[in-house]
């Protein structure tokens, strides 16, 4: 049996105020109004969109082996801010060809779908590096069949206006130039001083956080940019254009996580668009991403404690799970402590407050970033009044997800907001009380934003999923959100769709698993319609008793990042 580690080159950086300022200003800059009536509905034929080139280096850092109008383009894509109405005014995309190494590609580009939602599409340039041995997971492979297309969509990364908030930073993106074309500044990495002495980092209330979410859309609702704009239905007519523009007459799809809900809208709007679809993390129809946040770490540690159970070490080890989770908790609750967390990527050391809802996403992060393995020890320790491990494991706290969150509220708000009682829906279902009492401030921050907000919400059925089109559906067996049974759920709806669940790995398990992921994908993209050999999936096992309890520093999944 062989421990799952996690050893991903880290790709965090952080910004300055200043630079998620401009951001702002910069996205703050364009009036998105929504004007004229509507006219038909999007379609192959209906959506007038073009493609600007622009250099790549001019809103991405440049990263080998990739030269600039070589092996990799990128340009601006206009695109109706409310697709198929008259007079809408107009958003630019931000999109990066990745050509294929050889002369002979396929004519179908593989177009990437992420998560979130708000996670822009450039800060994956570095996963197609050629693996080394600092970062051995790679999807350079890909590049010997096909182009590789990154999509910053609508809201995200480099694309204008992008809904970033002050704090939101995507690896890799620089701001925008500035006018008169002066050198644009740097992206900030995490080694750049903050201050001689940064401040704790005390985790928000659910009501400050949704203050601040609240205080950020207000900001660009003022600009007048209208919020309804950012929603699924968009996005998936954002990508029929671009498949439009770049001239194909069929692309390939890969969705991580909400990237998976939005690749489920295009297969089933834009069937003849898309030749095959590849779609990891599954985010099922009708879901309330919060509620299935909680209901998911609940599943995730039945699993894990049962699995430290059969473990004679690790049962030895960790007498009481059960029981332990909730002394841990309460301890944190009444008495947080103050973690140095240093960040191996700058050694940079910030002060964490770590009281006992931290305590718990931090335990959701471990299983997330598929270190389910830590989670045993992480309870026991701390129970015990050690901190020693967490604090060697929270630079996951610390490291910026990429996510503009103002986007992540929009697209919630309308797509996936519920009207429910929370504690109602959870009562019955077996949820620890402890996830109760401390795991439901996102859900509570995010839907005090949607109240406030007062967001238009998507048709009931906006979310049904029906295609022919051939469908690999991946799941990582402890994934904390987007669970194997959420696959189950629509494969009925996909008569030419499979399924694969990989074992020991958490969230966007096509890149977790390594090369086994990244072999099923190119042989899924190479042959959609042929039986898929899964069997490496199976052969993946997590060792709960490992010799050395130190995570390889999980950072979170740069193409699906956590909720909240």
């Amino acid at each position: 049996m062989s421990r799952i580690r996690y050893q991903r080159s880290h790709l965090s950086f952080v910004g300055s105020l200043a630079l998620a300022l401009a951001l702002i200003v910069s996205s703050a800059s364009m009036t998105l109004a929504q004007t004229g009536t509507p006219a038909e509905p999007p379609g192959a034929s209906g959506i007038a969109s073009t493609l600007e080139p622009i250099p790549c280096s001019t809103r991405y850092q440049r990263l080998e082996p990739f030269i600039d109008g070589q092996n990799l383009d990128c340009s601006y894509l206009s695109v109706p801010a409310f697709p198929g109405e008259t007079g809408s005014p107009v958003m630019r995309l931000h999109v990066m060809r990745l050509h294929a190494a050889t002369t002979t590609p396929a004519a179908e580009p593989l177009i990437v779908l992420t998560g979130g939602p708000g996670q822009g599409a450039g800060s994956l340039l570095p996963l197609f590096v050629p693996a080394t041995q600092d970062q051995p997971i790679s999807y350079a492979s890909l590049l010997s069949r096909q182009d590789v297309i990154l999509i910053d969509q609508r809201g995200t990364g480099a694309s204008e206006p992008a809904l970033s908030c002050p704090g939101d930073v995507s690896p890799g993106l620089l701001p925008p130039p500035p006018a008169g074309g002066a050198t644009p500044a740097a992206a900030t990495p995490i080694a750049t001083p903050i201050g001689a002495t940064p401040a704790p980092i005390i985790p928000p209330t659910a009501d400050q956080t949704a203050q601040f979410l609240v205080s950020c859309l207000r900001a660009y609702q003022g600009a007048g940019i209208d919020l309804s704009a950012f929603n699924t239905e968009n996005n998936a007519a954002d990508i029929a254009a671009l498949i439009t523009a770049l001239g194909v007459p069929q692309a390939d799809l890969y969705g991580i996580s909400y990237g998976s809900f939005l690749g489920e809208r295009v297969i089933s709007r834009y069937p003849a668009m898309i030749r095959s679809a590849v779609l990891a993390s599954v985010v099922a129809p009708d879901t309330d991403i919060f509620v299935s946040q909680i209901e998911g770490f609940n599943q995730v540690l039945g699993d894990v404690f049962g699995l430290c159970a059969a473990d004679p070490e690790c049962a030895a080890n960790n007498l009481n799970l059960e029981g332990d989770i909730e002394t841990a908790y309460q301890r944190l609750a009444s008495a947080p402590a103050t973690l140095n967390v240093t960040d191996p990527a700058s050694g940079q050391t910030f002060p964490v407050v770590m009281d006992g809802s931290t305590y718990l996403t931090l335990l959701y992060l471990a299983a997330f970033a598929s270190a389910s393995y830590l989670i045993p020890p992480m309870i026991t320790s701390v129970a015990m009044g050690d901190d020693t491990l967490i604090t060697s494991i929270a630079a996951l706290l610390v490291t910026p997800t990429g996510i503009a969150s103002g986007l992540l509220a929009s697209v919630y708000c309308q797509d996936f907001a519920s009207d429910i009682d929370l504690d109602a829906t959870l009562a019955g279902t077996g949820v620890r009380p402890v996830l109760i009492e401390g795991f439901t401030s996102s859900w509570t921050s995010q839907n005090q934003v949607c109240d406030t907000l007062a967001l238009p919400v998507a048709a009931p059925d906006a979310d049904a999923v029906e295609s022919q089109i051939p469908t690999l559906l991946a799941s990582g067996e402890f994934d904390p959100i987007t669970p194997p049974g959420n696959a189950d759920e629509i494969i009925g709806a996909l008569p030419n769709g499979q399924e694969v669940t990989i074992n020991a790995v958490g969230h966007d398990p096509i890149t977790s698993s390594g090369p086994c992921g990244v072999q099923l994908l190119s042989a899924f993209l190479a042959a959609p319609t042929a039986e898929l050999d899964t069997a490496c999936a199976s052969q993946l096992s997590l060792d709960m008793s490992p010799d050395e309890l130190q995570a390889a520093t999980p950072a979170a999944t740069p193409l699906a990042t956590p909720i909240g």
